[in-house]
């Protein structure tokens, strides 16, 4: 039996304004090309790119909270681009809009060799979530291994 992981096969946002926060996901779901398979009163499920993106109702209680990233629990999602091309094109159509927050434009960070980014909100008062649309850590497989540190390699001397 293998234990490898092969990524993460979806995540699921609980919304605290359904409404909202699906007009924008649902948007931008299709713009990913990912098929929408379920689109309720209760989720929006879309599935591709060997993963899935589901926004879900919030519980009577939480309906209208938003999203604390400080708070215990998810921190942020972050969605694997193809290229660096991917990333500046999604910041195109996100810039475009005017229910959600750009907290920054594409740039590098220190996370990760490679590790290029654009960080956004999803519609204030809805889900909330702190979303990021990256590459990381490297834009492609060709750059990972241009951009991975070079291993030293040293010949031992049988004893």
């Amino acid at each position: 039996m293998s234990r490898d992981l092969n990524g993460v096969a979806h995540v699921i946002l609980t919304a605290g304004d359904f409404a909202r926060s699906t007009a924008f996901w649902r948007d931008l779901i299709r713009y990913l090309d990912l098929k929408i398979v379920l689109d309720s009163d209760a989720m929006l499920y879309g599935v591709g790119g060997r993963t899935a993106i589901g926004i879900r109702t919030p519980s009577p209680e939480n309906a209208g909270k938003r999203f604390d990233q400080g708070a215990p629990g998810l921190h942020h999602a972050c969605f694997r681009m193809r290229d660096r091309a991917a990333v500046d094109a999604v910041h195109g159509f996100l810039s475009g809009r005017d229910d959600i927050a750009i907290v920054h434009a594409p740039q590098e960070e220190p996370w990760a060799p490679g590790y290029y980014s654009v960080l956004f909100e999803d519609p204030p008062t809805a889900s909330g979530s702190n979303s990021t649309m990256s590459p990381a850590p490297a834009c492609s497989p060709r750059d990972t291994k241009s951009a991975a540190p070079k291993s030293s390699t040293k010949t031992r001397t049988p004893t």
